[in-house]
């Protein structure tokens, strides 16, 4: 049976009124300016994170990244996660809590790259940034004891992301871990009507937006783009976790059965009515799901 926190905080979702802002033309382009006047001041560790680790913030080439580490602990692997938002919004609260915790948990260092966004910048300065910071890691631990995460646009980005680099030809990390991810900015699934009814924050007109912008012009089915459109072969085995109460859904089961038909290994993890990236909330089943995502990571 399904907690009362969880509904409690899909009731909140809706009372937010996020929804109904990035799905009105007029409050998204407000939303749009708002996001990118954010994004051009630096970023520093959200205020009630409740990060219980060293945090460390460094600059990369110039994008700014945040180093987690628990006091004491000693791992030969790492966590590189990437961050969710549409690709236009910086990180939340939950997403340092989140890497915070997981790092806490299992003792592995994680590293957390605040990557440029739309609509200043697109997708193509993206990868050849996230590719240097791959390699820079890859100098201090093997390829199979990288951990590629990311949620909502950033799990979209950590299945790209690998893709990318198997078409360059370059090592997969150990595993991919993808929580809500978005696979396909397109938005053109016809099952995503009914999952738009019930979805408490997320909208197709709103994600089509960021999509665009993203974008920058180019065709969206681009596998940076769309990583459902990509090829599969070869790469690290995938863990995917998702709600049934969440429009990606859909696509996270498209994506499932062409993982099969491409014969990837794909570990698939549906939680009945929970909604968009629900591990990063305080609810119960989010209590399950990290305890097996952080198994996952640390095995």
């Amino acid at each position: 049976m399904r907690s009362f926190m969880s509904v409690f905080a899909a009731g909140v979702l809706r009372l937010t009124g996020y929804k109904r802002k990035v799905n009105n033309e007029r409050s998204m382009a407000r939303y749009m300016e708002k996001c990118r006047r954010r994004s051009a001041k630096p970023f520093s560790v959200p205020k009630f994170s409740n990060v219980r680790v060293n945090v460390k913030k460094e600059l990369f080439e110039g994008m700014e990244i945040f180093l987690f580490k628990k006091e004491g602990a000693q791992s030969d692997k790492v966590l590189l996660y990437f961050h969710g938002g549409g690709y236009v919004e910086q990180p939340l609260p939950q997403h340092f809590s989140f890497v915070g915790e997981m790092v806490n948990r299992t003792g592995i260092p994680a590293v957390f790259p605040v990557y440029p966004k739309a609509p200043d910048h697109t997708y193509k300065e993206n990868y050849p940034l996230q590719l240097e910071l791959y390699e820079k890691i890859l100098e201090t631990h093997s390829p199979e004891n990288v951990i590629i995460a990311g949620d909502s646009s950033g799990g979209g980005m950590a299945l790209a992301f690998a893709e990318y680099l198997a078409k360059k030809n370059l090592p997969q990390p150990g595993k991919l871990v993808l929580l809500s991810p978005w696979v396909d900015i397109n938005m053109d699934n016809p099952e995503l009507k009914d999952y738009n009814r019930r979805d408490p924050s997320l909208g197709i007109n709103g994600l089509k937006t960021m999509a665009k912008a993203w974008a920058g012009g180019d065709d969206l089915h681009d596998y940076l783009l769309s990583p459902l459109y990509g090829d599969l072969t070869g790469l690290a085995d995938i863990y995917l976790f998702i709600g049934t109460g969440e429009m990606l859904c859909a696509d996270a089961r498209k994506l499932r059965a062409r993982a099969k038909q491409q014969g990837v290994k794909i570990h698939y993890y549906e939680y009945p009515k929970m909604n968009h990236v629900f591990p990063l909330y305080p609810i119960p089943e989010a209590d399950i799901a990290k305890a097996t995502i952080a198994d996952i990571i640390s095995d």
